[in-house]
């Protein structure tokens, strides 16, 4: 029979582990590791690479589900301790580019996505081309040192 304290939830949430980081270096990795994979993936279709297995690259969504799994594991526990630092500091610049960096990335692969659906690999191309730059470019946000914390 559980006790009075945990029935009324006070322990719970203590010893809590992130799935995923997303804020510091591991938060960074968190980002670029998937837009990498679907850079390398967007370049090999555009190239007309020969599926070495016959599948029609099918294969390669196994591959990003269990490297970007596997990263995002690695992150969260490596990267627990700066993520809390960022998440009880104050809300700076650089907060809020880590906080919504993943979802512009996000929006412009949708973009390589459906430009690629449609048959247009110049769109789909340049797309793929600015979320890796802009991935380069939000690096400095994530390898900063977290504010202070806030009132």
């Amino acid at each position: 029979m559980l006790q009075n304290r945990e029935v009324a939830g006070a322990t719970m949430g203590s010893g809590r582990r992130i799935s995923a980081a997303t804020f510091g270096p591991y938060g960074y990795l968190a980002l670029a590791v998937p837009v990498a994979l679907v850079a390398v993936f967007f370049s090999g279709v555009a190239l007309e690479l020969v599926d070495p297995l016959g599948l029609h690259w099918s294969w390669c969504a196994l591959v990003f589900v269990v490297a970007i799994s596997a990263t995002s594991r690695f992150a969260g526990r490596r990267g627990a301790p700066a993520d809390a630092r960022w998440r009880s500091g104050t809300r700076t610049a650089a907060y809020w580019t880590q906080r919504w960096a993943p979802w512009a990335a996000v929006g412009l692969l949708l973009v390589a996505f459906l430009a690629s659906v449609a048959g247009l690999p110049v769109l789909a191309a340049v797309a793929v081309g600015v979320t890796v730059a802009a991935t380069a470019a939000v690096a400095p946000a994530y390898f900063g040192a977290p504010p202070e914390a806030g009132d």
